[in-house]
């Protein structure tokens, strides 16, 4: 199974830092979790002016060993920016005044590309049934975004994908969880 992360940031001048990611589960009253990234290494600084988009695919120590990274602005003024930043143990999205931007993050993927798809790894075997919730720790956000989760199984043919927006606003530190009930749509071969 490989594991993809998308946060979708669709205002302007949003500013949000994401740290460590964590899938969890509960289980006879005890929590069990399965750290993704804690974004600790594998450094990424991606910017992008005039509607661009970048992708990379770093080795981390993270799930599947490897880090998948793509920002593309969505709306941008002039050549005011956007940036995306992997460092120091969190995960940000910065844009500029009169920007928005969306950002994708993936892992056990073979290659990522400039638009913000990943190519599936065959060799990916994450079992992930046992978690069914996927934990976010903010250090902050500005302004409302949408977080989807894409889980693909079979080589990347069948998937499940979750969505779940976070409110704006917010300038302290939060937890913020998306689980199975937040399903956005299935992905099924026929």
């Amino acid at each position: 199974m490989s594991v993809s992360e998308r946060s979708v940031e669709d205002n302007k001048g949003m500013k949000a830092r994401l740290f460590g990611l964590v899938s969890l589960f509960g289980l006879a009253g005890a929590a069990q979790a399965l750290l993704i990234d804690d974004f600790s290494d594998g450094n990424v600084n991606l910017v992008v002016t005039n509607g661009a988009g970048l992708a990379s695919l770093d080795p981390a120590t993270a799930l599947g060993s490897s880090r998948a990274t793509w920002i593309g602005q969505s709306t941008f003024t002039g050549d005011r920016s956007s940036t995306l930043n992997i460092s120091g143990g969190s995960f940000s999205v910065d844009n500029s005044i009169g920007t928005s931007s969306r950002s994708s993050i993936g892992y056990g993927v073979s290659s990522v590309h400039n638009g913000g798809g990943f190519g599936t790894n065959p060799n990916s075997n994450f079992n992930l049934s046992a978690f069914d919730t996927y934990r976010f720790h903010f250090e902050g956000n500005d302004q409302p975004l949408t977080i989807f989760i894409s889980l693909f199984t079979d080589g990347g043919v069948n998937g499940l994908v979750l969505s779940k927006s976070v409110a704006g606003g917010q300038l302290a530190p939060f937890v913020f969880d998306v689980t199975l009930a937040d399903v956005f749509g299935l992905v099924w071969k026929l």
